[in-house]
């Protein structure tokens, strides 16, 4: 028997040209049922899915089942199977939608859906370029601009060691979860790995969250900056610092890396505790704790101190900081105050045409200030924005909800501190210093 050299594909189309069945369609009613196995077998511009060659809207579900020909194996030398007599004396003949039990047409279904599949080929919707689609949401940065407004510097990446939108409460609970491996902070809009038992030295945990990949999201995960793991603290609880529903399991350690470097040491990184909610430094080689968090743009690789050049409006007595919408006193009293008397300072506060709303900013709103990247230069903040800084700790007006042995009656609050960049707890009668927010 003399070997068939006709392309497979070409004989596979061959073999059903005699089964072209016309149906309907929203935008072709002589959408035909071409059968193929991949782009090349369809003509024009039609692209192979689902089994059919399809033009634009056509539902490839409209058509009937697929039959199976006995011989398509690459390099067969099986015979093409000949039809039938029927088949050969009306090979135009044709099969209608009703006779053949399919649907007359899918329902697309989107609800509850900004974007993603519809279930009939098509899409709910589409995201941003700052953002990706996870089950049914766009997910990402809440901007949608290129540009200044959306964080970004001239190369297209963003300063994730600045925060880059509104400061979340000290107990967040404004969580996107799913039940699946991710949950989304509405706020901030980072999405974050839920579940972490591993410990790793920080290179160790930079290197496996740049490998991982979670449910949909296959790519663009890392490890936390300071400023943004801190986004995660829950204040108003300790043991573990962090809202248990969205995050139901810590770790044995409950300390975790972040990417932020110890300036001048390439030995020593930040990291947040999730025990109370402090965050300090620790050597490399320590073995922490890793929750990977996912964000659309990479991150720039900006070293020096200072802010990006489009946070801060600067005027004489305030700073304006554009992405957290917080209003900031520029030049902080040169006294020191206890917890209880840094609030009556703030609420008496009357500059730049605001004559009321000043008050003692919260732990979180504070720490959004630190430029972890001027420590070896001392005090960690944009001292452009705010000259004059001492570098020493400012109260907080967040009230410390952790264990401190045998404190007795004693309270205690949250500082910063703009030495180091460290978050601790002070006892309310200690004096510290101030810096008022609107």
């Amino acid at each position: 028997m003399a070997r068939d050299d006709t392309p497979t594909s070409l004989r596979a189309l061959l073999a059903i040209a005699p089964f072209i069945f016309a149906c309907s369609s929203p935008s072709d009613s002589t959408f035909q049922c071409v059968e193929c196995a991949a782009d090349t077998d369809c003509s024009g511009s039609a692209v192979c899915k689902l089994g059919y060659c399809v033009s634009g809207d056509q539902d490839p579900r409209r058509c009937p089942a697929r039959s199976s020909p006995d011989a398509s194996t690459p390099g067969s030398d099986a015979q093409v199977p000949a039809p039938d007599a029927a088949q050969a004396a009306a090979p135009d003949a044709t099969v209608s939608v009703a006779d053949s039990g399919i649907p007359d047409a899918c329902s697309p279904s989107c609800s509850n859906k900004a974007c993603g599949d519809d279930g009939c080929g098509g899409f709910c919707g589409k995201c941003s370029a700052l953002q990706a689609c996870l089950n049914g949401a766009c997910v990402g940065m809440a901007t949608p601009d290129a540009g200044p407004s959306a964080g970004l510097d001239a190369g297209g990446v963003v300063d994730y060691e600045w925060a880059n939108w509104p400061v979340p409460p000290e107990s967040p609970t404004d969580y996107n979860m799913s039940g699946g491996p991710t949950v989304v902070d509405n706020v901030t809009g980072l999405v974050w790995q839920v579940s972490t038992a591993q410990t790793f030295k920080w290179i160790d945990a930079m290197n496996y969250c740049s490998t991982l990949s979670l449910g949909s999201l296959q790519g663009g995960w890392r490890l936390p900056t300071a400023i943004e793991l801190l986004s995660l603290v829950d204040s108003g609880r300790s043991g573990p610092a962090i809202d248990p529903t969205a995050f139901p399991v810590m770790p044995a350690i409950p300390l975790f890396w972040t990417s932020t470097p110890v300036p001048g040491s390439t030995a020593s990184a930040w990291y947040v505790s999730f025990v109370a909610g402090s965050s300090g430094g620790k050597t490399a080689g320590s073995m922490l704790s890793a929750r990977c968090v996912w964000t659309p743009l990479p991150a720039t690789n900006v070293t020096t101190p200072g802010a990006p050049a489009d946070q801060y409006t600067i005027t004489p007595n305030i700073v304006v900081d554009k992405k957290t919408k917080l209003h900031w006193q520029r030049n902080a009293s040169t006294l020191t105050y206890s917890w209880a008397d840094a609030a009556t300072y703030c609420q008496a506060l009357q500059i730049g045409g605001f004559v009321s709303g000043w008050r003692v900013p919260t732990k979180k709103e504070l720490e959004t200030l630190v430029d972890r990247r001027a420590q070896l230069t001392s005090p960690t903040i944009d001292t452009t924005a705010f000259p004059s800084t001492p570098s020493a700790y400012f109260w907080t007006s967040t009230p410390y909800s952790g264990a401190v042995g045998d404190a007795g009656p004693e309270t205690f609050a949250w500082v910063v501190g703009f030495a180091a960049g460290d978050s601790d707890y002070g006892n309310t009668s200690t004096a510290y210093n101030v810096r008022c927010v609107h």
